[in-house]
């Protein structure tokens, strides 16, 4: 009787589970850390600049696709992930090309390595491209 009575009360938990409607959160990496307000998308490069230098707007791309998750949409910096905003492009080019050849940079380095293999010689130059543009 007993084994009877648990099965029902896991078919009613499972039905009244599957009526209800679940919100779920977005994954811990894409959430904002709770002192944060949602920051808008980093201002655009000066649209003259995009327009000359297709460069700038493949890293934009890129930088909203790869780096804005952790780095925050202006490049600020989120929680333990480094501020961005302010870096040359030789500082970005070089922390990737580093990052991308397994140099051990500090205690985010397996996530960044992990991050820079996949991205190619022409993804780091046209991040180095746009990164020191945000803000601007």
């Amino acid at each position: 009787m007993h084994r009877r009575a648990l099965i029902a009360a896991i078919a009613l938990t499972l039905a009244l589970a599957a009526c209800g409607k679940k919100e779920e959160a977005p994954p811990p990496e894409a959430k904002a850390p709770a002192s944060e307000t949602p920051a808008a998308p980093p201002p655009a490069a000066p649209a003259a600049e995009t327009a000359a230098n297709p460069l700038v707007a493949a890293g934009e791309a890129k930088f909203r696709t790869v780096c804005a998750v952790c780095h925050g949409q202006r490049a600020e910096g989120m929680g333990n992930y480094p501020r961005l905003a302010g870096l040359t492009s030789d500082e970005i080019r070089s922390k990737l090309l580093d990052y991308r050849a397994g140099k051990q940079m500090g205690p985010l380095t397996a996530i960044m390595a992990a991050t820079a293999k996949d991205l190619s010689d022409e993804d780091i130059e046209a991040l180095a491209a746009y990164i020191p543009t945000i803000g601007r």
